[in-house]
């Protein structure tokens, strides 16, 4: 039986319905109904878990993780497996923290205090923390460090005690560094799951007992039924892939104050939150053996500093972190998968703004290429901040194709709603998510459907994702320019949630300047694109860095750091034909020097209609007296056009045409050929198809 792949997957966590102590028999009859109720509904299949309360444990539980595979190929469902009980993933419920607690994520923290001239200072170990790691003190002529400053140490501490004295006639900065298990703040107590411990992901060896917790037991279980790649018609392809929801480095406070259902470990409030970044059990001995430098002697460049010494340092740091956590958790989850037979696929925390990923992740690029179906997460259902948030799935599209993945996955809600959506709301914000680049549909939207709305919204689905199927047209790249967030970011002292108006540590500006600069050029250049139906994909260093000759007619740069390495990858892309494009907001002085040390040649586009001149200067195939909001994506045979907006468009197309088909009801839509193309009206809050010849 054929699984139609562009059906969405409702996300069923744990039980069906049935209660822990109810008979086995009452349990499966349970599983049964729910599965053959989401299939008359029109879903595609389900996502699922073992389930709780004894996590992992129940051997009722793994029998029915069975049965649903067996109901699943019965009833031609698909079925993904989701890797945690609640996420975030990692913990395999507390069994990885179990088998050794020293997996446990943690911090380096910075404590600060200012002497005026005959002071002195004792710091002790603040409580919670685990051990000193370093302690220094700088001159200061005024009361805020100036880099000159920072650069010679007044004084180095060593040993367990840190007593400061300044016999100086100057101010004195003094900074102690502590090691710490990041828990209080983080996101590991803040979420709406768990009040839990949380996993280094930087670790390989706690990955690997993630593995040998979850992945393992479901492969013993359940191994017969996996399907390698996704729509493999094999008798017994049920399970396609497995999900990891949400992994992320610690090292943020966020969320205070968010309702938590339930509390794993105790949290204990009157542990100070000094400003942190992520570490892990042997950071410094890594640094040093990576870059042949003593990261202890640099720490103070992690929190303060603004020249090109402090920014080298922090984006070989952010670079070493990125890469430990590819290597231990999305290389190690991936080799496994790809062993048993088995697609990788989930998300990752917070993926919506540039500035956010190197705090949290590092670079995507490198961290989802070993998705063999890269995700996202959208909580977003109204279609005008789906429109908003279109970096995510345009971002995660690049990166599966430029690494020859087929689909990205997107768990669907409308959870910043509430749930409160309509059902045109939610058939335009998929819609939309579609053609930006998400085809694989994971669901928390309730399932209710008394008129029969959303089983004609699956249908449609289906029918858009089956159309455009394949490699998605693009002759433009726009760079991912996550060096300058490596470089730029420093810790925050109030968590991301006021980033853009945080209190900001007195001795320093936080770079933010130079990040929110950087991040809006590059939200400039995509929705100029976006807004003209021009396709694009993102593009990072690396990634550049293998590109086949002559692919490529455009890259645009947005206003960002320019390190020697890009300048190289820069000049390969142009010298096998690709024009060079730096985007530039008008009227900025940030980043002037970026420009200076792009290639010779390179072109300069300050605002949206020189950079759409640019790369597209004999016009497009869609033409309009009003495009804008018109998401526009398209193969060698087809093209998919949604309208985000309620009022409708006149719409030209000038482009080979075969027919138009409106993608909620399948039916025709009239259109009127001339020698300038063919016109036709898009209807608001609509998607059509396009045949092309």
């Amino acid at each position: 039986m054929k699984r139609e792949i562009y059906r969405p997957m409702r996300i069923v966590h744990g039980n069906f319905g049935y209660q822990p102590g109810d008979p086995y028999e009452k349990k499966e009859k349970c599983v049964y109904d729910r599965i053959k109720e989401l299939k008359d509904k029109g879903m595609g299949g389900i996502v699922t878990n073992v389930g709780s309360p004894d996590y992992l444990k129940d051997e009722d539980e793994w029998k029915l993780m069975r049965r649903k595979a067996e109901i699943c190929q019965e009833l031609g469902m698909r079925m993904w497996l989701y890797d945690e009980d609640a996420y975030p993933s990692g913990v395999a419920g507390t069994a990885t923290l179990d088998k050794n607690p020293d997996f446990e994520c943690r911090g380096l923290v910075m404590v600060s205090h200012v002497l005026a001239p005959g002071e002195t200072y004792e710091q002790q170990l603040p409580h919670g923390h685990e051990k000193l790691v370093a302690a220094v003190c700088y001159q200061m002529a005024g009361s805020v460090p100036k880099d000159e400053e920072l650069l010679t140490p007044y004084r180095r501490l060593n040993g367990e005690s840190v007593f400061f004295e300044n016999d100086t006639q100057t101010n004195l900065l003094c900074l102690v560094f502590y090691e710490k298990y990041l828990y209080e703040g983080t996101h590991a107590q803040n979420n709406v799951a768990f009040h839990r411990r949380y996993v280094d992901v930087s670790n390989p060896e706690a990955i690997a007992e993630f593995i040998n917790n979850t992945y393992r037991p479901y492969t013993k279980v359940l191994g017969d039924f996996y399907a390698r790649r996704i729509g493999d018609e094999e008798e017994n392809a049920v399970i396609e892939a497995i999900f990891t929801d949400e992994p992320s480095y610690m090292g943020v406070y966020i969320n205070h104050g968010i309702e938590c259902p339930e509390t794993v470990h105790p949290v204990d409030e009157t542990i100070k939150l000094y400003p942190v970044v992520n570490w892990g059990k042997n950071t410094a001995n890594r640094f040093a053996s990576r870059y042949g430098y003593c990261l202890e002697d640099e720490l103070t460049a992690l929190f303060l500093g603004h020249g090109e010494h402090f920014c080298q340092v922090r984006h070989d740091f952010y670079q070493l972190m990125s890469d430990l956590y590819e290597q231990a958790f999305f290389a190690q989850l991936s080799d496994y998968c790809a062993q048993v037979g088995l697609n990788f696929s989930g998300h990752i925390l917070l993926e919506d703004e540039l500035s956010l990923h190197v705090l949290f992740e590092g670079n995507f690029f490198k961290l989802l290429r070993h998705m063999h179906i890269p995700g996202i997460d959208m909580l977003q259902s109204k279609p005008e901040i789906v429109w908003d948030f279109a970096f995510t799935p345009r971002l995660v599209r690049s990166i599966a194709e430029l690494y020859g993945r087929e689909h990205v996955m997107d768990e669907a809600s409308a959870h910043a709603q509430g749930g409160k959506v309509t059902a045109e709301e939610m058939y335009v914000s998929l819609m939309l998510q579609l053609a930006f680049g998400a085809d694989v549909f994971t669901f928390y939207y309730s399932d209710e459907d008394p008129d029969g709305s959303k089983h004609k919204i699956y249908d449609a689905l289906n029918r858009a994702g089956e159309a455009i199927d394949g490699n998605r047209l693009s002759d433009t790249l726009l760079f991912y320019p996550i060096e300058t967030m490596m470089r730029r970011r420093k810790p925050l002292y109030h968590g991301i949630e006021n980033i853009h108006e945080e209190k900001i540590a007195e001795a320093d500006d936080n770079g933010k300047e130079y990040v929110f600069a950087c991040q809006d050029a590059l939200m400039e250049a995509q929705y100029a694109m976006l807004n003209a139906q021009h396709s694009f994909t993102y593009i990072d260093t690396e990634t550049a860095a293998h590109q086949q000759n002559g692919k490529w007619k455009n890259l645009v740069v947005t206003a960002c750091d320019v390190t020697e390495e890009m300048t190289a990858v820069f000049a390969k892309l142009q010298k096998n034909g690709t024009q060079l494009i730096w985007y530039a907001q008008e009227g900025s002085t940030l980043f002037a020097e970026g420009f200076e040390k792009m290639p010779a040649g390179c072109k300069i586009a300050q605002n949206a209609e020189k950079l759409l001149a640019l790369v597209r200067p004999q016009g497009a195939e869609l033409e309009g007296a009003d495009t804008e909001g018109i998401a526009f994506t398209q193969t060698d045979a087809c093209a998919l056009l949604v309208n985000r907006d309620t009022r409708e468009k006149q719409l030209c197309w000038k482009g080979g045409f075969v027919s138009l088909t409106d993608a909620m009801s399948g039916e025709g839509v009239e259109a009127v050929r001339s020698d300038e193309g063919v016109s036709f009206m898009l209807p608001g809050s609509a998607a059509l198809i396009l045949q092309k010849k």
